[in-house]
């Protein structure tokens, strides 16, 4: 089963500091961490080696997650490796998180609910899907990334990124060595806004940039590089 199990009843905050969180495992939700009504901090917390169904990291439902000075690291599983439902909400700050694999959403997961997901200082490294979206799949969240590096994340057919109905901000994020292997796009939005700034995409698999893929959405860059590529 999953290691760490929380169902709460209130909105009682739980701070858990300085463990690693290792070898759950699950045909179900959260290998790692299982929450459900709770509010979550996490310091100084290494999440490694687990797997599930949904969410090999962590499995949110109606949870919020505050995760600081972590790793996550070759975790395995199905869908996401943290799989938010709900309306959930996941922070990451000043983390690695490297060579996690799912079927879709390497990195996190959206199901058919107003998710969050915002990472400031992160490094994302060698993530990968065996479908699409190696760092995102999903629908209806909203997503923040602030001074993020994205690198060596590979997918089979929208190598990083699909996206419908979400909103997308992108600020100092760095993308590189993305890889498709069907190459449709490296990130499909499918009514989505989409902000990018201050960014840069480079030694990609689609002419060196970020080839982006669109249908109905609103997508708009400044003061970047490499970000382009776009098709209606």
């Amino acid at each position: 089963g999953s290691v760490i199990t929380m169902r709460m009843e209130n909105d009682a905050p739980v701070t858990i500091i300085g463990f690693t969180i290792t070898n759950g495992r699950t045909q179900a939700f959260g290998g790692g961490l299982f929450c459900s009504g709770a509010n979550v901090t996490l310091q100084w917390i290494i999440l490694t080696g687990n797997y599930a169904q949904r969410g090999s990291v962590m499995y949110l439902a109606n949870s919020v997650v505050n995760i600081t000075n972590f790793k996550i690291l070759e975790n395995r599983g199905g869908r996401g490796g943290s799989y938010l439902g709900g309306s959930s909400e996941l922070n990451m700050n000043d983390g690695f998180v490297a060579d996690n694999i799912a079927s879709r959403g390497g990195v996190v997961y959206s199901a058919n609910d107003r998710n969050r997901f915002v990472a400031n200082r992160v490094i994302f490294i060698g993530d990968s899907t065996k479908d699409s979206g190696s760092f995102f799949y999903g629908e209806n969240a909203d997503v923040i990334l602030e001074r993020v590096l994205i690198a060596k994340s590979a997918g089979w057919f929208f190598g990083l990124i699909y996206a419908h109905d979400c909103g997308f901000e992108f600020n100092f994020v760095t993308i590189t060595g993305i890889r498709s292997h069907q190459v449709i796009s490296d990130a499909h939005f499918d009514r989505c806004e989409v902000s990018i700034r201050n960014s840069i995409a480079r030694h990609n698999r689609w002419e060196d940039g970020l080839y982006i893929s669109n249908t109905n959405s609103e997508i708009s860059t400044s003061y970047s590089t490499g970000m382009g590529g776009f098709n209606d």
